[in-house]
């Protein structure tokens, strides 16, 4: 399996799974993102900052955040500091050698409960990572091994059970997750996921939950990063994935999502995607991954 540098604001994965582990002092994650896989992000420095969907969790080391392809999330560590992590980018059809049960234990993933991206370890339980996530590491750099692609598979289980199970055991003891987060903003947010394929604007927001224009958008910038008029597209793009999945032509998809035209539709899919909407439906019939849904 051969190792390539990953771009963590990237929305399409080259591979279907990738991992790494890194130590730096120059790290900048300048914009929220999505992707259209899932992720595992296993920090090992205090005073790790999460921003998902609006949520903001400030974790220390030993923290496990995870996120799905329609969660748009950004990492932010102070720049001051020497910034360690472990990070896997995987899509859920690597582990179709599990077709029967994948559902389940992706589970964390695709069923849980909103707000719940981010926990604390235990000194044991991150401990136990630390040493599953380099074998797994160790495994996925040693391709002279002709069951190379059978140990990262079994290796990488192993980690989703345990993290699936921490989460589990959270949620069943009832623990809170500690996030900053504005109750006004989820409001508006919910009221762009339910209406995207309307043509609404920033004035209609406005009318709609009697607050100005200008204090809608200083609510975005705080808490995601971006204008309500580039989370609407981030919105949109995410959705119009479904659907290309689903096989419907590139022009009723725009119509789908709120597109007046096919072009304006085209533009925002590559500017996001990188590629083009025809592309990425060709790549899907290439790889016979059509109607297949994991979220």
């Amino acid at each position: 399996m051969k190792q390539k540098v990953v771009d963590m604001d990237k929305v399409l994965l080259d591979n279907e799974f990738f991992v790494f582990h890194k130590i730096d002092d120059s790290h900048f994650m300048g914009r929220p993102h999505f992707h259209d896989g899932f992720e595992i992000h296993f920090t090992l420095t205090n005073e790790t900052t999460y921003y998902v969907d609006g949520r903001k969790f400030v974790m220390d080391s030993g923290a496990i955040a995870i996120f799905n392809s329609e969660e748009i999330h950004r990492v932010v560590v102070d720049n001051k500091k020497l910034y360690e992590r472990y990070c896997i980018l995987f899509k859920p059809r690597f582990i179709d050698v599990l077709k029967d049960n994948s559902l389940d234990i992706l589970q964390v993933f695709t069923n849980r409960r909103k707000g719940y991206n981010c926990i604390q370890l235990s000194e044991l339980s991150k401990e136990q990572l630390v040493k599953l996530f380099n074998e797994l590491i160790n495994y996925y750099q040693d391709s002279e091994s002709k069951f190379q692609d059978l140990k990262i598979k079994v290796k990488f289980i192993e980690i989703l059970i345990i993290i699936s199970e921490l989460f589990n055991n959270f949620l069943e003891d009832k623990k809170n997750i500690n996030y900053e987060g504005n109750t006004q903003f989820y409001s508006l947010l919910d009221y762009i996921k339910n209406n995207y394929m309307e043509d609404s604007n920033l004035d209609d927001l406005a009318n709609e939950f009697y607050i100005s224009k200008s204090t809608i958008i200083r609510l975005f910038k705080k808490n995601i990063g971006m204008t309500p008029t580039q989370y609407l597209i981030y919105i949109r793009i995410m959705a119009s994935r479904n659907y290309l999945e689903a096989g419907y032509s590139v022009k009723d998809v725009a119509y789908k999502i709120g597109y007046k035209d096919e072009s304006s539709f085209i533009k925002k899919f590559k500017e996001l995607q990188g590629i083009s909407p025809k592309q990425y439906m060709l790549n899907l019939q290439r790889k016979g991954l059509k109607d297949e849904k994991y979220y």
